[in-house]
């Protein structure tokens, strides 16, 4: 039996397990989770090695190289979609009220939305070959688009702009618009749109970070969006840390799987700060994308990672889901956010390392 074969047996043994104990984790074919859902693939995750990469600079799991302010990244099945800011060659100095992992945009041009295709060798991208699709042309956008999620289903493009969530569909050419705003909630500060199929019915819905937390939206058409409610993405009793308690969820991402023994959940990432100042990235699962059931263990750790965004393939006949976030790195006076990729299951590789010659 191949080792891929091997993998697959594994991970159908582990869900089975999983419905009928509570609690079944094992390599990261499993979450821990405190009720019967089960999902496979979701952790750990390991960061992207240098191999499967291409690069060497830090923060670990770095797929591309950035001398722009990149918020978030997105692969989908058209390549990798991010929110940037270029560096101003006057900046002003740096606020020093602000948080030591909060970018101080008044340093930066006005963000704008790119594309960039995946590298054949590997698994980085090329910043110098990103394209702009979308920058702010409506008033309600507030001179800046940011956090992009693209549907591939519908070919529509969600992005955050102005505390509002907005919407533009591909056109020929591949080119984007109109401008269209379909999530506004005063004084919710909406951002990190992602959008999933309902699960359980005909409709889509929409997870957006709010100022409370992450909350969702429904819509039977996909532009159209109606505010549900807020999420309650709280650990369970027993995982609860009190030298490091959850302070603030945000930059939910989302993604719909079946595990091997047919059951569909929504997965649910989000970034978690917590009260000692470290971030982590957290999961939660649900069976009807409204109710969920928290992992009661952190997804990964990184260097302050930020909006995840989850990306589910085959590979080598593996259910593989790859995370995309922003870690802070900083050069020279300036203090950047890179985007990295974060892999489970663990022993999966991309690229092999090469083996040191035997003396």
């Amino acid at each position: 039996m191949t080792r891929a074969q091997q993998l697959a047996v594994l991970s159908l043994v582990v869900t089975q397990l999983a419905l009928v104990s509570i609690g079944c984790a094992t390599r990261g074919n499993e979450a821990d989770f405190p009720a019967p859902i089960a999902t496979s693939g979701v952790g750990p995750f390991r960061a992207a090695r240098v191999v499967e990469t291409g690069f060497t600079e830090p923060p670990a799991g770095r797929v591309m190289e950035s001398t722009w302010a990149v918020e978030r990244a997105q692969l989908t099945d058209i390549g990798l979609f991010f929110a940037a800011g270029i560096p101003l060659e006057d900046a002003p100095d740096r606020d020093p009220a602000l948080a030591a992992d909060v970018t101080d945009w008044s340093r930066y041009g006005p963000r704008q939305i790119y594309q960039t295709a995946a590298r054949d060798q590997d698994l980085g991208f090329d910043l110098e070959a990103a394209t702009p699709v979308l920058e702010a042309t409506e008033p309600w956008e507030e001179g800046a688009v940011s956090d992009p999620w693209f549907d591939v289903d519908s070919g529509r493009l969600y992005y955050a702009a102005g505390g509002s969530i907005g919407m533009v569909e591909a056109g020929e050419g591949g080119a984007f618009g109109p401008h269209q705003q379909v999530l506004a909630v005063p004084e919710a500060g909406l951002r990190s749109p992602t959008v999933v199929r309902d699960p359980v019915g005909d409709g889509v819905l929409l997870y957006v970070q709010t100022r409370a937390g992450v909350a969702v939206a429904r819509s039977e058409d996909g532009v159209a969006f109606t505010f549900d409610r807020n999420l309650s993405l709280d650990l369970p009793t027993e995982a609860v840390d009190p030298d490091a308690t959850e302070e603030r969820w945000s930059g939910p991402g989302a993604l719909v799987a079946t595990s091997p023994t047919g059951r569909t959940t929504v997965r649910l990432y989000f970034s978690v700060l917590r009260s000692d100042g470290t971030r982590v990235i957290g999961m939660a699962a649900s069976e009807d994308g409204l109710r969920f059931e928290r992992s009661p263990t952190p997804a990964f750790i990184g260097d302050l990672p930020r909006s995840p965004c989850p990306f589910l393939e085959s590979f080598n006949g593996v259910d593989v889901t790859r995370i995309y976030s922003t870690a802070e790195f900083a050069r020279s006076d300036f203090a950047f956010r890179a985007v990295t990729a974060h892999i489970s299951p663990l022993d999966v590789m991309y690229a092999e390392e090469e083996e040191e010659p035997a003396e």
